[in-house]
């Protein structure tokens, strides 16, 4: 006996097995139907917002980014590639880069792709918060599906807005998430490695150095900014050249896209 609560605990002792068991089985198989028709829905619209042609009907962040990475593949600016909709591209260099394969590809294909890959991170963050959760609070822990479907909940209306829009502020709570996961697990160097991929997409990440550099854990602030500097400044010069990934980088920490 482990303590955790079955099938059995959850029904009077007059209701059967069988009873107990479809009582318990039927709202966990509604709650999963519900979840692939929201999946589903949201992978529809998703992708014919990235692939609308109207301005007013196109929506997200992937073709803007997918823009950029064409640029790489280009060899012209990446402050200058834009979207419909007139949105330029103002990141730093580096997802410009990691965009460039999917610029390969037809935006309908290009966006499909991204939309499961986003699937993907939210699903192992959701799984990596409840794992968290369980370490933090051990004792007669919750029937693990309720306590899956508890976390979704918490965080759905912005999970939604980000996987819709296909924008990379999901990417940096998947890299913070796993990046504390990894921490915990006492594996530094993954751990400051996904920090730094968090800090690298939007700097805003980086006040969590700031919280291990306060709470003195030295071996992470080291890995975290072995890594920043890699991801920022040595894997970027690859594909601009040092000076040009300087002068990159000078524009975008001045919020210009003019040279």
């Amino acid at each position: 006996m482990n303590g955790t609560p079955g099938v059995e605990d959850k029904f009077p002792a007059s209701v059967s097995g069988r009873t107990r068991a479809v009582l318990d089985t039927w709202p966990k198989c509604l709650i999963a139907l519900l979840a692939l028709a929201l999946v589903i829905g949201l992978g529809v619209t998703t992708v014919h917002r990235a692939t609308a042609l109207d301005p007013a009907l196109h929506r997200g962040d992937f073709t803007l980014y997918r823009a950029a990475g064409q640029a790489v593949l280009n060899g012209s600016d990446i402050y200058q590639a834009h979207n419909i909709r007139g949105n330029y591209y103002l990141s730093p260099p580096l997802p410009a880069i990691l965009m460039a394969p999917l610029a390969l590809l037809p935006v309908f294909w290009g966006s499909l792709l991204v939309y499961l890959l986003y699937l993907w991170m939210f699903g192992h963050t959701v799984h990596l918060a409840v794992q968290l959760a369980r370490r933090f609070f051990p004792a007669r822990p919750p029937d693990a599906f309720w306590l899956y479907v508890l976390t979704v909940l918490l965080v759905l209306t912005p999970s939604l807005s980000g996987i819709s829009r296909q924008n990379p502020s999901l990417v940096v709570t998947y890299f913070l998430t796993l990046s504390l996961a990894l921490f915990l697990r006492n594996r530094p160097w993954s751990a400051g490695l996904a920090l730094a991929g968090g800090i690298a997409v939007k700097v805003w990440p980086a006040l969590f150095v700031v919280y291990f550099l306060a709470k003195r854990r030295w071996m992470m602030v080291l890995t975290a900014s072995v890594w920043l500097a890699v991801l920022v400044l040595v894997v970027p010069s690859l594909a601009f050249g040092v000076r040009g990934n300087i002068e990159l980088l000078r524009r975008w920490y001045g919020g210009s896209s003019s040279p």
